[in-house]
């Protein structure tokens, strides 16, 4: 797993990968645009170009961008649903000239009406989306901390959303988050919750699915669908979950993982919880490096060669 951190960076791209890269970051995430807003500025080609050339020479891993937080492709409401059409293609736009691998994105709440009726409007603003767009990027939804109206926070509706959208080039990719996982019902703070939780997204999703992870505590409980990150391994989902969820074989080699954690008042909390989650990494043990090479001859013990006995 390639730990990295999220950076709300419309205001300073050059700041964010500085930050990244004072942290060792091996991926980031950042928000191109205002993350409470659906407006958003014009797209500078030049800014963004400059801002590619130091994101890949500092970052060697996956690079993400956020769309902004109110997206709502579930929605019944059709001006809200629009706007978060044309924020998810304007995310692909921009991730496109920078060279950015993942745009994640929320997916929403259905409003009142049946469920599959949200999971329809998911289906088929993804389609439009994805087939209005040239960029390559791939679009990652993040299931939510469930709730009232919620879509696609529990795996079996994510697997509904999904199994409803075409193989386009680009595709569709899954961003667990621990917070929302433990708000939506998930008890994963020990090694045997943790294991059951991946066995179920498993059996719905499949990990060649999973293009993300972002890792956060929270000290709200377990199915209250509160979305309160906090630090990690410091709330309730604690050491041994976060142990055993990043250190699980099946998660896909190099995946980002990424906190959000609370920013604090300066980058010494990222820090903290950055060496927090890097030190329940489990190291391998290394294993004794093979050799054919000839035995010396001095080493070959000599067996003394048998003498026939004579007849008296």
């Amino acid at each position: 797993m390639r730990f990295g951190i999220a950076v709300q960076s419309h205001r300073s791209l050059y700041g964010a990968v500085l930050t990244a890269s004072e942290l060792e970051c091996e991926s980031l995430q950042v928000v191109l645009t205002d993350p409470n807003s659906f407006k958003h500025d014009p797209i500078d080609e030049k800014n963004l170009g400059l801002f590619a050339k130091h994101l890949h020479k500092f970052i060697e891993g996956k690079t993400i961008v956020h769309t902004p937080y109110g997206m709502n492709l579930a929605t019944p409401d059709e001006k809200l649903r629009n706007a978060s059409k044309a924020s998810l293609l304007d995310a692909l736009e921009r991730a496109r000239i920078i060279g950015m691998d993942y745009v994640i994105t929320h997916i929403g709440t259905h409003r009142g009406v049946p469920l599959e009726e949200g999971v329809k409007n998911v289906q088929n603003t993804l389609t439009e989306v994805m087939r209005e767009t040239d960029s390559p990027a791939t679009i990652v939804l993040e299931p939510g901390a469930g709730g009232k109206d919620s879509v696609g926070a529990t795996f079996d509706q994510l697997a509904m959303i999904l199994d409803g959208v075409p193989d386009i080039v680009g595709g569709l990719g899954v961003c667990l988050d621990t917070a929302h996982l433990w708000a939506a019902g998930y008890e994963m703070n020990s090694k045997a919750g943790t294991a059951a939780v991946l066995d179920e997204y498993e059996k719905y999703i499949g990990f060649d699915m999973l293009k993300v992870v972002h890792l956060n505590d929270t000290l709200m409980g377990l199915g209250f669908n509160k979305d309160r990150h906090y630090d990690i391994a410091m709330g309730k989902i604690g050491p041994m979950g976060f142990k055993a969820f990043i250190n699980s074989k099946r998660m896909p080699k190099d995946i980002p993982g990424i906190i959000e954690t609370p920013p604090g008042d300066s980058k010494s909390d990222d820090k903290r919880n950055l060496d927090m989650i890097r030190s329940l990494v489990v190291k391998k043990k290394p294993q004794p490096a093979e050799t054919n090479l000839p035995v010396p001859e001095e080493k070959i013990e000599k067996i003394p060669e048998k003498t026939e006995k004579k007849s008296p």
